[in-house]
This record gives structure tokens, C-alpha cells and sequence, in this order.
């Protein structure tokens, strides 16, 4: 009986090991960028008619039960950015984030990540029961949003902070 106990037991601990190793690099070529995520997303291009002319948005979205993760691109127009600081376009994304899922804006931080430097945002979603956990990167002119929408209070779960600091953008 123990021996079926602990063979069943380390069945489920190699199981659950594996789970762990779902958890695979993801590097679009014409993204260039480089993410951790726990299986394959899909992706979806959207055309925006923002006040600064149409703008194609690269969404790549995986779904789980609890969490959904998001990373996401757009280029912007050189000459949009001559007349634009970083602080401005990453405001500008703050605020078409907080718009788009009707939220409200509970927390925001400059951050520093991979030599990278932009804005974290969380957001409450008008359900009152989910949150979004969004950062916020311009690359030369390159705008990059990284999250996840999750329930509520779970913005800091291990596997959120193993998604968002896996990102990293590729120098060409």
C-alpha cells in the first residue's frame, strides 16, 4: 500500500514538474522581441485610427482559465515622435489602456527593465473583480505594451512576475 502511495506520489510530482516546463520562449521574427509564456499565443493585427494617423496594432494574446497574457506592438511614425517626448507617448498609453477596458487607473511607476525604461500601470476593470497589469516600453519608435488581465489581487502571482520580466526586446 505505501509503495503504490509514494509510486502514485512521485507520478504527480513529475507531473506537476512538467506543468512548470509548458513554459516556452516566444520570439516572433518581426517582432523583435523575446517573451516567456506557458504555451503558444495567437496573434491578431488591428488598424487604429488614432490622432496621429492610423496606426497597426500586433497583438500576440494567450488565454488561460485565471490569466490572459498580452504582449503587443505598434510603430509609430518617425516624424510623430519628433514633436513627441517618450513620457508623452507612454502617457498617451496609459491613458488609451485606461479608456479601452473603461477602467480606472489604481497604480503607476516609472520601471527599469532589461535596460529598458518605461511605465507600469494596474488598472481595475469596471467588473470590479479583474485587474490589468500592463508595462509600458518606446523603442526608438516602436511602442511595446507587456500583461496580463487577472482576478483581482493576483497581479503579483509567481507566474505573472515570471512573464513580465521575461520580456526583452532584441537590438538589431
Amino acid at each position: 500500500m505505501k509503495r503504490k502511495f509514494l509510486a502514485g506520489f512521485f507520478f504527480w510530482l513529475i507531473l506537476g514538474g512538467c506543468q512548470q516546463t509548458g513554459w516556452q520562449e516566444f520570439s516572433p521574427p518581426e517582432g523583435d522581441f523575446t517573451a516567456r509564456l506557458p504555451g503558444a499565443p495567437t496573434k491578431v493585427t488591428h488598424r487604429l485610427d488614432s490622432p496621429i494617423g492610423p496606426l497597426d496594432i500586433h497583438v500576440f494574446t494567450l488565454e488561460r482559465p485565471q490569466t490572459t497574457f498580452i504582449v503587443s506592438y505598434s510603430d509609430y511614425p518617425p516624424q510623430v515622435l519628433q514633436h513627441r517626448t517618450a513620457e508623452e507617448v507612454l502617457a498617451g498609453a496609459r491613458e488609451g489602456a485606461v479608456a479601452k477596458v473603461q477602467g480606472r487607473l489604481v497604480n503607476e511607476n516609472p520601471i527599469s527593465h532589461n535596460q529598458l525604461s518605461g511605465r507600469e500601470v494596474t488598472i481595475d476593470i469596471p467588473d470590479g473583480r479583474h485587474q490589468v497589469r500592463l508595462r509600458f516600453f518606446l523603442v526608438k519608435n516602436r511602442l511595446y505594451q507587456v500583461g496580463v488581465a487577472t482576478p483581482k489581487g493576483r497581479t503579483q502571482d509567481p507566474e505573472v512576475i515570471r512573464f513580465l520580466e521575461s520580456f526583452t526586446v532584441r537590438q538589431p
